[in-house]
């Protein structure tokens, strides 16, 4: 099992994939909960990891941004052009965005590990981004939310109104929803740039969340798992099976599996 915090996990094809602060990438059978594979590289804690069916991408600690053949797990590239420790990224089949307490965002070549970018504006450490074809959104500790376009490295707008740092988001087209050490969530309108609904509740830091149209499902400090109703804006649901902060969760149409200090997973029916 996991034998020290974990830090984030993952999902895809019936697998779940969690990093730890022990420096280990493992992978698990979503039906069994075996561990069927390690991935071992990483010199300081793991901090982020995003998987398909070829690759698997990894953000640590050690200041390195590494790329993994999920075949074999092998390691491809190390990235590691980062000054401190990488708190977030994503990737899609061209490019990889990474942020850092370095207060950069930086683009990377997909195939080559090739730097192509660096987006600076942050005045404090970044704690979260989302990419979207050529649109980033970032959190930073300096309380802000930024919008970047990735073809000019330039931010196109900033969101002001968390009173503490940022440390989870996610957007779609209409959206932008995130969660701060404020231990609050704001649903922000993508397209005027202001808070619409504001989701109060937890009585610790926010660490993630997920949305879609009905609900958001957010985890904290305060070792619960939330559900709350989008269009009331009220907690629907809350879950007290973990017994240390939740500090990451995703779910999918019957699922939902949530990462915690606690050292375990937990997956639920949902």
């Amino acid at each position: 099992g996991i034998r020290t915090t974990t830090t984030g996990i993952g999902s895809s094809g019936g697998r779940v994939v969690s990093c730890s602060e022990d420096r280990l990438i493992r992978m698990w059978d979503f039906e069994t909960g075996s561990n069927v594979a390690q991935f071992a590289g990483h010199t300081d804690a793991v901090r982020f990891v995003q998987f398909d069916d070829t690759h698997l991408v990894s953000g640590s600690r050690d200041m390195t941004v590494r790329v993994w053949d999920m075949a074999n797990q092998s390691l491809l590239r190390t990235l590691s052009q980062h000054n401190s420790r990488v708190t977030c990224l994503q990737y899609d089949s061209k490019q990889i965005v990474s942020g850092s307490e370095d207060r950069t965002i930086k683009i990377w070549d997909f195939e080559t590990g090739q730097l192509t970018g660096n987006m600076i504006g942050h005045v404090w450490g970044i704690g979260c981004l989302r990419m979207e074809n050529n649109i980033v959104v970032s959190g930073s500790r300096d309380k802000n939310i930024k919008v970047w376009d990735i073809r000019s490295g330039k931010c196109e707008s900033t969101l002001g109104g968390h009173s503490n740092s940022i440390r989870c988001l996610k957007f779609d087209e209409k959206r932008i929803v995130s969660g701060s050490w404020d231990n609050s969530i704001r649903m922000w309108d993508f397209r005027v740039n202001t808070v619409c609904k504001v989701f109060v509740g937890h009585t610790n830091r926010v660490m993630c969340l997920q949305f879609d149209d009905q609900k958001i499902v957010s985890g904290s400090v305060d070792c619960t798992i939330k559900v709350w109703d989008v269009d009331t804006g009220a907690c629907v649901n809350s879950m007290t099976e973990h017994i240390y902060p939740v500090v990451s969760l995703f779910y999918t149409e019957d699922r939902l599996v949530s990462g915690a200090r606690d050292k375990s997973v937990k997956i639920y029916e949902f």
